[in-house]
């Protein structure tokens, strides 16, 4: 019957949302990965487990598999503030500034207090206008972009000493303490 169904469809997200969490903390990003995956096949309209597999591939370097998995939450919920910035993210790793601006910006219509999306949008401006130094220089921001480039390469110790130089070079937003507690 439906409410038996509707039922174990929700236990099951939630043990598989869970296991995925799990997955996740211990570092099973491929086992995780998948987890998110599946779950996002058993409810349409729900975005959250495409973006964990995103996020998955995203950590393990794999940019294009995150996008594909950005892109499909963002099918599944169109009005996803967080999803829209992730492609936001997708389109920024790739250099491509304006699509990254433009995706950001669509991110806060949905979501204006979006502090991802504030500093794609500012982050991708710079680089559209030409402002952001390249990453090797010293600026804060190029520590800051290649620290994140040394975190998906696995080289942690090398990463957080480039977070620190950014700190004390002025670059201080919570991206950036996100991704060195990461």
């Amino acid at each position: 019957d439906a409410i038996t169904e509707r039922l174990v469809t929700s236990n099951y997200q939630a043990v598989g949302a869970r296991l995925g969490q799990a997955l996740f903390d211990r570092k099973y990003y491929v086992q995780a990965e998948k987890e998110f995956a599946v779950l996002g096949r058993l409810k349409k309209g729900w975005e959250a487990p495409w973006i964990q597999a995103g996020n998955m591939s995203y950590y393990q370097g794999h940019v294009e598999d995150a996008g594909r998995y950005w892109k499909r939450a963002l099918e599944e919920n169109p009005q996803s503030g967080l999803a829209t910035a992730n492609v936001g993210l997708y389109y920024f790793q790739r250099q491509d500034w304006s699509q990254a601006l433009d995706y950001a910006n669509k991110a806060l219509i949905f979501e204006p207090g979006l502090v991802n999306a504030k500093e794609l949008a500012q982050q991708a401006r710079a680089r559209q206008s030409g402002l952001a130094a390249a990453p090797g220089n010293d600026s804060a921001a190029a520590w800051a972009m290649k620290a994140d480039q040394l975190a998906r390469e696995n080289r942690a110790a090398e990463a957080i000493a480039d977070y620190q130089k950014a700190l004390q070079g002025g670059y201080n937003n919570a991206a950036l303490h996100r991704n060195m507690g990461v």
